[in-house]
């Protein structure tokens, strides 16, 4: 049971869904999202498991399987105008994640390179320039 919607959690397992192990942990780490954090903790139990009971590589290891399905839900009474009152459904959801051994089916997110970067490529390109022709 984890205390987010199913929804929410469900947009992460897709961006996470076919990386490296390493990769997954690395976007859970990097985001704000509350989700990020659920699924950075599922990724590491679900690394140790692989590595203690079924004896993998960890590092060949990326996520296979994971999914978010709808738990249970709590009913909290919402106050609105007039006097009146309505039911929220506060939902829960189940998260499964499953790693396997071998390739990822995605490859690394590309960064874009930072200013700082690009300037340090271009005066290194003028400066090969320079010095074919002199």
């Amino acid at each position: 049971q984890v205390p987010l919607g199913p929804r929410k959690l469900r947009k992460f397992c897709d961006m996470v869904r076919g990386m490296s192990v390493e990769e997954s942990l690395l976007q859970c780490r990097m985001t704000i999202k509350k989700a990020g954090r659920i699924v950075e903790k599922a990724v590491l139990s679900a690394r140790a498991n692989a590595v203690h009971n079924h004896g993998m590589d960890a590092t060949r290891l990326y996520v296979d399987q994971i999914f978010a399905t709808k738990g249970r839900y709590y009913k909290r009474v919402d106050q609105k105008a007039k006097g009146r009152q309505t039911l929220k459904k506060k939902y829960f959801s189940h998260l499964t994640v499953m790693v396997k051994e071998g390739s990822p089916k995605r490859e690394k997110i590309k960064l874009i390179p930072s200013l700082v970067q690009r300037r340090l490529k271009r005066i290194e390109k003028q400066q090969q320039a320079a010095a074919k022709a002199a």
